[in-house]
């Protein structure tokens, strides 16, 4: 019993952690994706269009009609105001240049 025991740990603990090192490279590789595709995306911000999304946002906010209407705006709000705080750490880290 204890050698079966013994022998099932031995078997499974290179397996677990080839898992493991296999999960780790692949959530390195999504967050750098993830991060890449944003800072690709970074340039193309607009910040006139971000400041009329956000005024569109709050616009709605005020004549909400339905909980979806809600959960829209404030995503939608939630979104550019994410936007527009790149853009200002980007003309900051520009600025330092």
């Amino acid at each position: 019993m204890i050698v079966d025991r013994y022998m099932v740990r031995q078997l499974l603990t290179p397996f677990l952690a080839g898992w493991l090192l296999l999960t780790v490279v692949f959530a390195a590789f999504i967050a750098a994706t993830v991060l890449a595709d944003a800072a690709a995306r970074a340039h193309d911000l607009d910040e006139a269009a971000v400041q009329q999304a956000k005024q569109r946002a709050q616009d709605l906010l005020e004549n909400r009609e339905s909980a979806k209407d809600i959960a829209i705006a404030q995503a939608e709000l939630a979104q550019a105001a994410a936007q527009l705080a790149l853009l200002e750490k980007i003309k900051k880290n520009a600025g330092r240049k």
